[in-house]
């Protein structure tokens, strides 16, 4: 089953990327607007047209609002704009539809789900032309759930998934030389957090060690709830720091 992914962490369109029928109210709110503007400045000149012509003097001349720049040609105007607006809309759309290919490059397969157990870490032998590559997962979970708690959030590398994370965990994989793309999905319950997804594109050299983190906020409140979802390279020190405090993830399919 093909993905279907929106970059990233900015967006909450996991799983619904940004198709051309998405930005369908936004071209008839565009399309309106222009057209109660022109027939509102028609209305407004007929009557300054028709209290000038009742009044019968040229000092009430000021009640007559002046057409709109063209003359005859307005019309071919105001229709010219719309056809901009769709124009520029199509563009757009192809714009969002691009970023999801990025997404796509890097995230697995929708509809693999993963359960995870978590372990104490364990050594890593290092392969010889190999790059090792360290994925953490950093949770601040505000809220209650039943068993295990902490976000879930699938690992991906060039349209692949490694695995997954849960609460503050990590896991690991050798990766070739070369550039790669590296995806973490927020897997939940939620619609609204698993359509979260952030990503990033590294390049791997032989024999070096990559750390990244995935950091997952979500705090709950009188006002309503915020989240938070992104990955990023982390620094060496800091990454090694964190995999000796945090459990290693193990993830299989469910």
């Amino acid at each position: 089953m093909e993905s279907s992914f929106v970059s990233a962490r900015y967006t909450d369109s996991l799983q619904a990327p940004i198709h051309r029928r998405s930005m369908v109210p936004f071209v008839l709110l565009a399309v309106v607007g222009s057209m109660l503007a022109y027939f509102m400045h028609s209305f407004a000149n007929a009557v300054g047209a028709a209290r000038q012509r009742s009044l019968g003097h040229k000092r009430y001349a000021e009640f007559r609002i002046k057409p709109l720049p063209g003359g005859k040609h307005t019309k071919m105007k105001f229709l010219l704009c719309l056809v901009v607006s769709l124009v520029l809309t199509d563009v757009i759309c192809a714009q969002d539809l691009r970023d999801t290919s990025a997404a796509k490059a890097a995230c697995g397969p929708s509809d693999i789900q993963y359960k995870t157990e978590l372990v104490p870490p364990t050594t890593v032998a290092p392969q010889s032309g190999k790059a090792l590559l360290y994925i953490v997962q950093v949770s601040d979970f505000d809220g209650s759930c039943l068993g295990r708690c902490g976000p879930l959030s699938r690992v991906g590398l060039n349209a692949s998934w490694l695995g997954a994370t849960q609460g503050n965990s990590f896991l690991s994989a050798f990766v070739d030389p070369g550039i790669h793309h590296l995806c973490a999905n927020w897997d939940s319950h939620t619609k609204k957090l698993s359509h979260l997804v952030a990503l990033h594109s590294f390049i791997a050299e032989p024999n070096k060690i990559y750390f990244f983190e995935i950091h997952t906020i979500s705090s709950t409140g009188l006002g309503g709830g915020s989240v938070d979802f992104s990955l990023s390279a982390i620094d060496e020190d800091e990454g090694r720091m964190l995999i000796s405090a945090f459990p290693e993830s193990k993830a299989s399919v469910k």
